[in-house]
This record gives structure tokens, C-alpha cells and sequence, in this order.
């Protein structure tokens, strides 16, 4: 199923169809080698485990990618310009972000509110400009000085390094996805398997590139009440002729590929994703989950 869905590779499915064979439950079999206590970890004897390893898999994906991309910057000098462009114009509206959560922390902690509030401001902050949200950053940074000065520094100083530190885990998310794990590959070299970075559709008898749906699209649609346009942007109509499925392309899809290229309908090369091992990942999952036992359990329950 995470095959026909697109979420895995072959290769992949395997090892993990293989290991949840195995593991129908966890054993956790280094923890009792240690005499840890699992039970304060949520370990559980449901035949679950196949489920658990999913999560941390996806999780442990995270520094792994991290690593390729740090690689991957450090031999290419042009990127790291344009991240450090891209940080210096973003830290004016972190620094402002920062005042108005740590703010509305402060004041919500003197008048006994959910500190939730503080979350639901930031995200209505993305609603605004860049002026709008400095003043009432501001002015909810004033407002909890007032209250308790030793209180909002301490918590402004948390704020602003945790979402400068988000900022950039996301940037190098989003460049690892657009510029190191991704190559271009010219139409008439396309193999079976290759992941493809793009999606194309055939409307109207017709090929053609799909622009990937931004946040700030997202945004602006909300903004402007266009839910019409989002939903069509979020469903394309016509018929998927290339995606970003692991599976990989088919040669079928390569052959409709070639003749929309032929025909000038699409640009004669395609974006095509670089193979990244999620063997690394699994074994770091297994071995953490095999440790710990199934922490995860634990959070939900």
C-alpha cells in the first residue's frame, strides 16, 4: 500500500515489509540487554511495532537529510550566499515574530490564560505585513514588560533562537528539496525507477508543468477568500502523466514524456530526485525504538 501511494520506493517497502515480519511486536531487546525500565518509555505488547518504526523512520529522515545538505552547501558557494541573504532579510520579521509571542506569553502567564494564545497569534501574524506585525509585536512586548520585565527578556531570548533555529531547519529543508536533491536529467535519458521532481499533466490532449502549490500561495488565497482557486491549484485537473511518486516512472510515462518533449509541449529535460538511502534511517529507528521501546505509545496515550 505505502508503494501503491507513493510514499516508499520498492526497495524500501521491502526491508521495512521484512523487518514488521520480524517484529509484529517490539522486543526492545537491546533495552533489556542494559536493564532499562521500558515501562517509562510506553511499551506496549499490541502487534503495533510495524507502525511505530514508520514514525521514528520519517523522524530519523530528518538528520540524515540534514547532513547530505550541510555536505551539499559547504562544496557550492553560490548557496551559501543565498542562504545568508535569505537569513539576514528574514531576521528583522523573527526578531518581531519573537516580541510578539514572547508578549503574549507573559501576559497570558500574569492573567492565568492558555499559553495556546501565543501560537494562534503567530499564525494570524502570517496574515499580515511586515509593519502590521512590528507594531504589535511591540506593543505585546511592551504591554507584558510592563507586567514582568525579568519574565518576557527570558522568554523573548527563547522565542527568538527557537524560530530563528526553525527558520533555518526549513530553509535547508527547502533547498535540500529544490537545488541539492535534484538534478536535470534531458528527456531522452529518462530511465524506468527515476523519481521525478516535477508533476505533469496532459489536459486538453496537452503536457504541461504543474508550478508546486507555496505557502505563500496558500496565503494569499486565504487572504483574497479564493478557495476556488486553491482547491484548484491543491486538485489540478487532467490526467498525471509524470509525479513525484517513489515508485519511480514507468515506461509508459517515459514514452508520453518523450513525445510531449518531441512536440515542444514540455522543456527537453525534467527535474529528477536524487537517490537519498533510507536504509540509514530505518536501522537508526530500529535501533532507538528497540532501545527505548515504543516512546511513541507513550505521547498518544
Amino acid at each position: 500500500m505505502l508503494w501503491k501511494v507513493g510514499v516508499w520506493a520498492g526497495g524500501d517497502v521491502k526491508l521495512f515489509t521484512a523487518l514488521a515480519a520480524l517484529n509484529p511486536v517490539n522486543y526492545a531487546f537491546i533495552g533489556d540487554f542494559f536493564g532499562l525500565d521500558k515501562s517509562s518509555f510506553g511499551t506496549i505488547d499490541l502487534p503495533v511495532y510495524p507502525l511505530t518504526l514508520f514514525v521514528f523512520s520519517i523522524f530519523s529522515m530528518f538528520p540524515v537529510a540534514i547532513l547530505v545538505t550541510i555536505k551539499g552547501i559547504a562544496k557550492r558557494k553560490e548557496l551559501q550566499k543565498k542562504i545568508a541573504g535569505e537569513i539576514k532579510a528574514k531576521t528583522a520579521a523573527i526578531f518581531f515574530s519573537a516580541l510578539l509571542v514572547s508578549g503574549v506569553l507573559t501576559i497570558a502567564a500574569v492573567f492565568n490564560l492558555n499559553s495556546a494564545i501565543a501560537v494562534v497569534a503567530l499564525i494570524l501574524a502570517g496574515f499580515f505585513g511586515k509593519k502590521i506585525t512590528g507594531i504589535i509585536g511591540t506593543v505585546a512586548f511592551v504591554g507584558g514588560a510592563y507586567f514582568s520585565g525579568t519574565i518576557i527578556i527570558q522568554q523573548f531570548a527563547i522565542v527568538f533562537f527557537f524560530l530563528f533555529f526553525l527558520f533555518v531547519l526549513i530553509k535547508l529543508y527547502l533547498l535540500a528539496k529544490s537545488d541539492l536533491l535534484v538534478e536535470k536529467i534531458p528527456v531522452a535519458e529518462l530511465k524506468e525507477g527515476m523519481i521525478c521532481a516535477e508533476t505533469i499533466l496532459v489536459e486538453n490532449g496537452k503536457a504541461k508543468k504543474i508550478k508546486p502549490l507555496s505557502m505563500k500561495t496558500v496565503i494569499n488565497h486565504l487572504q483574497n477568500n479564493n478557495v476556488e482557486a486553491l482547491i484548484s491549484n491543491l486538485k489540478p485537473k487532467g490526467k498525471v502523466l509524470a509525479d513525484q511518486n517513489a515508485g519511480g516512472l514507468t515506461n509508459e510515462q517515459i514514452k508520453g514524456l518523450k513525445e510531449a518533449a518531441k512536440t515542444g509541449e514540455i522543456e527537453g529535460v525534467l527535474l529528477v530526485k536524487k537517490s537519498v538511502a533510507f536504509v540509514p534511517a530505518v536501522l537508526m529507528a530500529y535501533l532507538i525504538t528497540q532501545t527505548i521501546g515504543d516512546a511513541l505509545w507513550l505521547l498518544i496515550f
